[in-house]
């Protein structure tokens, strides 16, 4: 199980579109390449390092607060690394971040955000060189909902997002037969299974609670995974749950 909710992660993260989210994007500007990685919602206190490692036309970003989270209040921040002097050519680009035990995260994981292409016409003969910056604090706000479509299969983002104590997942089937809708954390570990029976079809929601939930041990601030399955299809979001 741990290993398909890993590979579901790895397709589904990059390609949600939900405010309050990472998003990852490339401006191409003559022989500057600037990726940038908004709406990064983290604590307060956070001070990101940025390390990018190019080999060959790889590019690498990992992002490292340095500080961890020491502070009882989030932020949403824009991280961007500029990047001059590489050859032109079609480059790809992945980010993760990094959560480690000595910056008082309770252990040590590295998370895949996002990765795309792009392509840069021109160079120019600068060594290579690489500046980061972090933007200063946005505030945090909720994301709006969606409208259900009554003609497909469907998990709506869960509304609130970030959310504490609880949130309401939304779905549509398109068809009634067994479905289950289960909560993961970022290992791929099952943390709770919210609907595990026959449905009919149509629109259904539901209450997302940790505390009334989760008995066996409080769930921690960060990310978490919802995933809807119906027979062989699907689908996986991402929601943000704050203590």
């Amino acid at each position: 199980m741990k290993l398909f909710l890993l590979f579901v992660f790895l397709i589904f993260v990059g390609n949600s579109s939900f405010a309050n989210e990472d998003s990852v994007f490339v401006k191409v500007q003559t022989d500057t390449v600037q990726i940038w990685n908004t709406d990064v919602l983290a604590n307060c206190a956070s001070r990101f390092s940025l390390q990018t490692e190019i080999t060959g036309n790889s590019i690498v970003v990992a992002e490292c607060d340095t500080i961890g989270p020491i502070a009882d209040c989030h932020c949403i921040y824009d991280l961007h690394s500029s990047l001059t002097g590489l050859p032109a050519g079609n480059y790809s680009v992945a980010v993760y971040r990094q959560e480690l035990k000595k910056y008082f995260y309770s252990h040590d994981t590295t998370i895949f955000i996002d990765s795309l292409t792009f392509t840069l016409q021109s160079s120019s003969a600068l060594q290579k060189s690489v500046l980061s910056k972090q933007s200063a604090c946005h505030t945090a706000t909720s994301i709006e909902k969606e409208e259900a479509n009554p003609e497909t299969f469907q998990l709506l983002t869960n509304y609130p997002n970030p959310f504490n104590p609880s949130t309401v997942i939304s779905y549509q089937l398109a068809v009634g037969s067994f479905v289950t809708l289960k909560i993961y954390d970022v290992l791929g570990n099952e943390v709770a299974m919210l609907v595990n029976e026959e449905q009919h079809s149509g629109t259904h929601q539901v209450t997302f609670n940790p505390q009334q939930i989760i008995s066996s041990h409080q769930l921690s601030s960060g990310v978490y995974f919802y995933q809807l399955k119906q027979n062989n299809f699907i689908i996986t979001k991402k929601m943000i749950f704050l203590r």
